[in-house]
């Protein structure tokens, strides 16, 4: 979240305030307070700046003893490949500023090994819209390919599982009924609005 403006008189003690909880986050980090880091990660202005959220994301996620140097050699192909890198070719173009198609180029190649290695290690993970641009996220802030893949490894399996997966056909005809019912609730209301307006 953006910190607020404030008029130059009061910016001193949103500062010092801002210092304090600075301090806090640096102590929960050194003691491995996970408790504390969820506190203050869902408190105002968050973790405040990528340093310490480089540090605290692995201890919030129970990460920091997965980070495998030789991550990319899970990297092969995968059921998602092709659309992975469709998404990934589309990525950092607003974010970060000011960097040269080159730099952009070697990140996209970055994301990729992140994203294909952590769907290459478990085959119950689905890609899904959105995906890449959480990894790079993870990637920007964590400054390494490694620890970008454990931490997304970790929100994979124990926060994304179920939301990125197939569906049953089961679960295909109840979405198609449940869509199709909202459609004809929609025509109707359309044709309810129509009669209002000739009438």
């Amino acid at each position: 979240r953006e910190m607020p403006r404030k008029a130059a008189g009061s910016a001193e003690p949103l500062r010092r305030g801002l210092r304090g909880k600075q301090t806090e986050i640096e102590a929960a980090i050194a003691t491995r307070d996970v408790a504390e880091l969820r506190r203050l990660a869902l408190s105002e202005f968050g973790l405040l700046n990528s340093r310490l959220r480089q540090q605290a994301w692995p201890i919030l996620l129970n990460a920091d003893h997965l980070v495998d140097p030789n991550f990319k050699e899970h990297v092969g192909l995968h059921r998602e490949t092709n659309q992975v890198q469709l998404d990934i070719n589309r990525s950092f173009f607003r974010y970060p500023a000011g960097i040269s198609s080159d730099e952009r180029g070697g990140l996209r190649a970055e994301l990729t090994a992140v994203v294909d290695a952590v769907l290459c290690s478990d085959d119950q993970l689905f890609y899904y819209q959105g995906y890449h641009e959480l990894a790079g996220v993870l990637l920007l802030v964590s400054h390494s390919q490694a620890q970008a893949a454990a931490l997304l490894g970790q929100l994979s399996a124990c926060h994304l599982r179920y939301p990125p997966r197939a569906l049953s056909s089961e679960e295909l005809f109840c979405c198609h009924v449940f869509v199709e019912k909202v459609l004809v609730v929609m025509v109707v209301l359309v044709l309810v609005c129509v009669v209002v307006v000739v009438v």
